[in-house]
């Protein structure tokens, strides 16, 4: 769990969904917020109950999910961010944090309504940057299981066997993502499984052989969420995938 105290002039951001949250006042027990969001984002105040559809429940491929089920989607995390407000006001900001992580996390859990999805596992040691690229994969649908090195990465895969896809962090204590990758291409229990590399060196710098190694695609950080999801959507073995699975 991130636990954050926040003064005056200080923010949230989650730059995945391009919302910040900035404290501007700080006044006894009350806190005043500024959250700026995209237009297509309604703010709302956590005491005041929004309206929704009738959920529509309809078997269509992940990426063509129901424009129905996106808004749904958006609504909940802006729900979320104003009881996160209210929290912050009332002097409990770690709690906020806690409630708009579960928001994030569980924002992914009604794609099943919707047709099958891909299960993903993500490698990746920094805590935050792990959470909020999980949230982001887990708001196009995709079902993301985390662990923070190739140490816990192995012992899931061994215990859980194979996911559809891997995301491998190149730079993790204990056991590096280079190494994983060799460990996971040297055992025939889990060929098939596509892996998608992040890291802030090139191949070559790394001294991974892209080819060799069987990855899908390599991407040089700062990463681009919106890029990787459009990789995973287009790789061949995974859109197969999904056309059995529909």
């Amino acid at each position: 769990m991130l636990v954050l105290s926040r003064k005056v002039e200080d923010t949230i951001r989650f730059p995945e969904l391009d919302i910040t949250i900035e404290v501007v006042q700080i006044k006894g027990s009350m806190a005043r917020l500024g959250i700026k969001a995209p237009v297509e984002v309604n703010i709302l105040r956590g005491e005041l109950e929004s309206p929704t559809d009738p959920p529509k429940v309809k078997k269509v491929l992940v990426e063509a999910e129901s424009d129905h089920a996106i808004r749904n989607k958006l609504n909940a995390l802006t729900i979320a961010a104003s009881v996160a407000k209210k929290l912050i006001a009332n002097g409990q900001p770690d709690i906020a944090v806690e409630k708009l992580d579960k928001a994030i996390n569980g924002l992914g859990q009604s794609v099943s309504e919707y047709g099958q999805t891909l299960t993903a596992l993500l490698v990746e040691d920094a805590a935050n940057e792990r959470e909020m690229l999980a949230g982001f994969l887990r708001l196009h649908g995709y079902k993301v299981l985390t662990v923070s090195d190739g140490v816990e990465a192995m012992e899931h895969l061994k215990a859980h066997g194979k996911p559809d896809l891997i995301l491998m962090d190149m730079n993790m204590p204990r056991l590096d993502g280079p190494s994983t990758i060799r460990m996971i291409r040297n055992n025939i229990d889990f060929d098939g499984v596509e892996i998608f590399a992040i890291s802030g060196q090139t191949p070559d710098a790394a001294q991974v052989d892209v080819g060799k190694n069987r990855i899908a695609q390599w991407f040089q950080k700062p990463l681009s969420p919106t890029d990787l999801v459009s990789a995973i959507k287009n790789n061949e073995a995974l859109k197969e995938k999904i056309a059995r699975l529909n």
